[in-house]
């Protein structure tokens, strides 16, 4: 298993959940288009099938969790 390429993973996890977020809630809301927020989520779904394929089943909610508490901790865009 490559560091890198599981922070790289866990980077674009943290990236389409913002994504999703700030079309939900952030400047974007009552804008946001349904397809957007689906291909945000089908995304997140591939990239959480990727770190499961890389860490295993016991070990990849450690660490998709960590991303998504980091990006809970961040502010929304200027």
């Amino acid at each position: 298993m490559a560091e890198s390429e599981i922070a790289d993973l866990l980077q674009r996890i943290d990236q389409e959940y913002q994504a999703a977020q700030w079309a939900l809630t952030g400047l974007a809301y009552g804008t946001a288009r349904h397809d957007f927020i689906n291909e945000r989520l089908e995304n997140l779904h591939a990239l959480h099938e990727q770190v499961i394929k890389r860490v295993g089943p016991a070990a990849a909610p450690q660490f998709i969790a960590r991303a998504y508490s980091a990006s809970s901790s961040q502010d929304f865009p200027p």
